[in-house]
This record gives structure tokens, sequence and C-alpha cells, in this order.
């Protein structure tokens, strides 16, 4: 169980591979607003970067995206707490690594201006970047529209940070912490509530492929099974799932009759692990 958010322009589609691949179910994370070639920051000037100057700016080139390197550079600009989007984009054009690769300009946006940035042309047509989310990305928000999901922790192995780390890794998602004040408010500009971070088993409702049930047993005063209710794991209430009754005759063990009949799901049959 874990949000995720994704900095690229290209959706994330993951798979949970069950004993029926044809049933394995799809998680998805949106891509990214901004392309990879132009993006914009999707807040306005005036920027108050009197105490969160540093931008850091990730790229990467070679053929897999795997090698990422990255700078830190200060836009602040003469009066920190009222920095402009001009003064930004000068900084980002006076840095090296990232004048080689885009041009940074100042262009409209909500009746205000903000800061643009735009791929040159050249030998290095297959460059990714992104944009870390500390430092002055909270203030500047070239992240703001980036795709934020919650799913469950298998897809941890897809992050760019494990991108090593396991062969089938595509290295394209960032693991947002919950607790931590940044990653909170990705979250929550998202629609989520990190405080209410679903469990794997909540996530997969309904797809499981029957692969993950619980069961809730009513059992009678001689310790036998007298009825079953089972349902796919991340039921809730009003869902479909299965009753099945036993009947005993006298103090016999074994059942007479067993029924197996459709139910719907109430508050009183959920269970938790």
């Amino acid at each position: 169980m874990a949000f995720f958010q994704n900095v690229f322009d290209q959706e994330y589609q993951g798979y949970l591979v069950l004993s029926d691949r044809k049933l394995a179910p799809t998680f998805k994370v949106a891509p990214n607003k901004n392309l990879q070639s132009k993006q914009a920051a999707w807040n306005v000037e005036p920027y108050d970067l009197s105490s969160l100057s540093v931008l850091e700016f990730n790229f990467c080139w070679d053929s897999e995206f795997r090698n990422w390197s990255s700078v830190s550079i200060d836009v602040a600009g003469s009066d920190p707490g009222v920095t402009t989007a001009q003064e930004v984009a000068q900084k980002l054009n006076s840095e090296p690594t990232f004048s080689s690769l885009f041009i940074a300009s100042v262009i409209p946006l909500n009746e205000g201006k903000t800061v643009g940035i735009s791929k040159k042309t050249g030998k290095k047509q297959n460059v990714k970047i992104y944009f870390g989310n500390y430092g002055a990305e909270e203030v500047i928000g070239f992240n703001k529209q980036a795709g934020v999901s919650e799913l469950p922790e298998y897809f941890a192995r897809h992050t760019i940070d494990n991108r090593f780390n396991y062969e089938d890794s595509v290295g394209m998602l960032i693991r947002l912490d919950e607790t931590d004040p940044v990653d909170q408010a990705i979250i929550e500009n998202a629609g989520f509530d990190p405080a209410d971070m679903k469990a794997d088993w909540q996530l997969i409702r309904g797809r499981g492929a029957g692969l993950f049930t619980f069961q809730k047993l009513t059992v009678d005063s001689s310790d036998r099974i007298t009825q079953i209710i089972e349902y796919p794991a991340g039921s809730v209430a009003g869902d479909f799932a299965r009753k099945i009754n036993y009947t005993y005759i006298s103090a016999n063990t074994k059942p007479s009759t067993i029924t197996e009949i459709p139910y719907v799901i109430t508050n009183s049959d959920l269970i938790n692990p």
C-alpha cells in the first residue's frame, strides 16, 4: 500500500500476474500533463524562494533511461522572497547542463506569468527529465499536474529508485512518503487522504481472480461450522458474495447438507486480516 507519482508524459500501467494471466488486474498512474519536450510551472510569479531556492534538475539520455544524473540550481532572484519568472528562467539558462538540453522562458498562465521550458533541437533527442519534488519545486510547481495513484506495495519495484533492483523494473514512478509534509501536500493535491491509505487487499477489490478470499465463519456450541460468508479480498458492503450453510443431524460432526447461495455483503460480514 503506497502512493506513487508519475512525472513522465506516458501513462504507467502495472499488472498483478495471478494464476490466470488473462485476468491480471491493471493498475494505472495518469501521465504528467507536462510533456518531456515542453513543460510549464503551474504556479505564477512572484515566487517566495527565501527558504527554498534550489531546484533539482534530473536528466537521463542512455538508451534504456536508467543512468540518471542531477544538478542543483539555485533559482532565487535578487530578492528571493519575490523572485520573478524571468529571474528563474535566467538562472536555469545560465546552468551549463540545463542550457545544453533546454531553454527556459517566461510564458503566460492564468492571467499571470510563469516559467516554461522547451527542449532544444540537437543530438540528444531521447533525453528524459524531471524535477525533484523538494526545494524550489514546492513553490514553482513543475510537477503539480503529475499523476498520482494509490497502488499495492508490489509496484514499488517500478520506481526510479528501484530501477537496478528488479530486472523487470520500468523505473518510471516516484514513491511518495505519506508521513512527509511535502509528499503529503502532493497526495492531497491529487485528491487523496495520506492518513487514509488502503491496504493491498483493499486495493485489489474484485480484481483478485479468486486468488484472495476472506471467509467469516459461524460456529455452534459443538464447535461445528454452520455458516461461511465468503467474498473476494477488498469487498465492501453491497458487493456480491457466497453464503455456505451446513446442517447436522443430532450430534454428528459431519454435515448432512451443504448449500451455497448468492449473497450480498453487509457491514457485519466484513473482516480485516
